[in-house]
């Protein structure tokens, strides 16, 4: 990922590679332009020509991730580190940059950790910077004593980080009684985050007249910003931790946390120990495990197989996702794919598209997961009125081939695997519950395959199920709702792996001519008179079971015995 640099690193950087005369003419919280014109460092790499000659956007300073002891590749890679570079190239709206080791001295109190990357604020702002800096309003970095004593009426606010009054954070400052003052606290750019990226932060908001705020996403070039977070009002005396989940982002983002003024601000709103977690994408490797891993066609690097064709591109270079079947996948972009309503009865109302955050407050997800902001579509159930409690929404999919087929004698042979993939956010504290059954005809609900109740959070998460059946088969997904509004369940990306499309529709009745095994059972070709092992079916003579050794690779032959 690419970052915009914070103080610290912009310092260093000029001090080595400016010019040091020109540098006098400048104080050290301020960048020297081309033509001798100063300007606040903030300003440099935030893709606005401060310096009228375009100086402070040609030879800007970046962050990179690299891993430790490797090259610098085009990828981003896990296990990162945050990186100081001589120069960035722009490409389109990313930038890229060389290395240099990782242990500079230069990393203190900007960016730390390898998996994770935080910034306490102490000795720097890391990149972030108000938006419109001496409006009267606005985010500024200092420590306690920088704020205002009457904002509060209690003992000077403690840093999150150091837990006492010396210690440094991002805080509102308001000297000014304009109307609709509009503070705007924005982050480094972030060139792209892999699929379990998250961002955590602790947030201080507290006062009779503190008002709300809200973190967003903002894409270059983009106009509509992605809000991920937002608290209303007073929130008390304490410092909360909030986490928001960013996902697979693929473009170039800047994180924003914005405050508005009416006119009244009474109290303390503040913004310590930012970090950002899984946000950079796989390392590049020579060999991937042969049948468990692809290895992606450029980045080289390694995916598990089951993250093939699951309409992510966790490669960063979209290899993983070539040469799929889009008929057995659906991100919903362009309406309901071959996924069906049900319209038997065997449901209350239908499953909603929509884009955005549902319409009820602290429930549903802020963005979907296919694009990773508002403009994405997804399903939902919407759980306020007319719904009731326990009201059900069926989602179908097409019909699949069997994944065995009958052989000689009517033994059955396992013919490919079969894996459903999906994504799904439960938020909300009325939510009831999410299903997924597997069946064979066309009435009813079938097989049981997997369910989940209650509030998961207010996060995307994944989930994959091995599919297995002698006749042709359908996925139906059924929502359930729960006992008040804050209800809502969504789901998004569903795809299928290794799964063959039926050129038919499922039976009305289940009339068999063979019998396949029970659900449980796995089928088995094992002569007469040997024992069938239970987890894959294995062979032993009968004269092994029960004779104190493992004879099948998992030890089924010496259970009950």
């Amino acid at each position: 990922m690419a970052l915009l640099l914070g103080t610290g690193w912009l310092l260093l950087a000029l001090s080595v590679f400016s010019n040091p005369v020109l540098l006098t003419a400048c104080s050290h919280q301020e960048f020297t332009c081309s033509q001798g014109l100063c300007v606040a460092l903030d300003s440099v790499c935030d893709f606005t020509d401060d310096c009228a000659d375009g100086s402070d956007e040609e030879n800007s300073h970046f962050l990179s991730l690299s891993p430790v002891g490797g090259k610098n590749i085009t990828a981003d890679l896990r296990s990162p580190v945050f990186l100081p570079s001589h120069s960035c190239q722009k490409t389109g709206s990313a930038r890229h940059l060389p290395a240099l080791p990782y242990g500079s001295p230069v990393l203190k109190g900007v960016y730390r950790g390898e998996r994770t990357s935080e910034c306490d604020f102490e000795d720097s702002s890391c990149g972030w910077y108000e938006l419109t800096p001496g409006d009267g309003f606005d985010w500024i970095r200092g420590s306690s004593e920088n704020v205002p004593p009457d904002y509060y009426d209690h003992p000077p606010l403690p840093d999150h980080t150091t837990n006492n009054t010396k210690g440094h954070f991002m805080f509102i400052l308001k000297n000014s009684s304009s109307l609709y003052q509009n503070a705007v606290l924005r982050g480094p750019w972030f060139r792209q985050s892999a699929s379990g990226c998250t961002m955590t932060f602790w947030h201080y908001n507290s006062g009779i007249s503190v008002g709300a705020a809200d973190v967003y996403l903002r894409f270059k070039g983009v106009q509509n910003k992605t809000v991920i977070w937002t608290t209303l009002y007073n929130q008390g005396r304490r410092w909360n931790q909030v986490t928001v989940q960013l996902g697979r982002i693929t473009q170039p983002f800047q994180i924003s946390l914005a405050k508005i003024s009416l006119g009244v601000f009474d109290g303390v709103s503040a913004f310590d120990d930012v970090s950002f977690k899984n946000c950079s994408m796989p390392l590049a490797v020579t060999v991937c495990p042969k049948y468990t891993h692809f290895h992606c066609v450029h980045t080289k690097a390694c995916v598990e197989r089951l993250q093939l064709c699951d309409l992510v591109d966790d490669c960063g270079d979209g290899s993983d996702e070539e040469g799929c079947s889009p008929e057995i996948q659906c991100d919903f972009e362009d309406g309901l794919c071959n996924w069906k309503q049900e319209t038997s009865g065997e449901d209350v109302f239908d499953w909603t598209l929509i884009r955005g955050p549902t319409p009820t407050l602290n429930t549903g997800p802020w963005k979907d997961h296919t694009l990773g902001n508002s403009s994405g579509h997804y399903l939902y159930i919407e759980s306020s009125l007319p719904q009731g409690f326990q009201d059900t929404a069926v989602l179908l999919s097409p019909v699949f081939q069997p994944t065995y087929q009958p052989g000689k004698e009517g033994v059955w042979s396992y013919q490919h695997h079969c894996a459903f993939r999906f994504h799904y956010c439960m938020f909300g504290s009325h939510v009831f519950s999410l299903a997924v059954y597997q069946r064979t005809t066309a009435t009813g609900h079938g097989l049981l395959l997997w369910a989940k109740y209650g509030n998961q959070g207010n996060l995307w998460h994944r989930n994959t199920l091995h599919l297995h059946s002698a006749q042709p088969f359908q996925i139906l997904i059924e929502g359930t709702v729960g006992d008040d509004f804050e209800g809502d369940i969504a789901i998004d990306d569903l795809s299928f792996l290794d799964c063959q499309l039926f050129d038919g529709e499922l039976p009305s009745l289940t009339t068999p001519t063979l019998t396949p095994p029970a659900p449980t059972v796995i089928p088995h070709s094992c002569p007469e008179g040997q024992f069938v092992c239970g987890a894959h079916g294995e062979c032993v003579f009968l004269s092994q079971v029960c004779d104190f050794k493992h004879d099948c690779s998992d030890g089924s032959d010496e259970t009950n015995c």
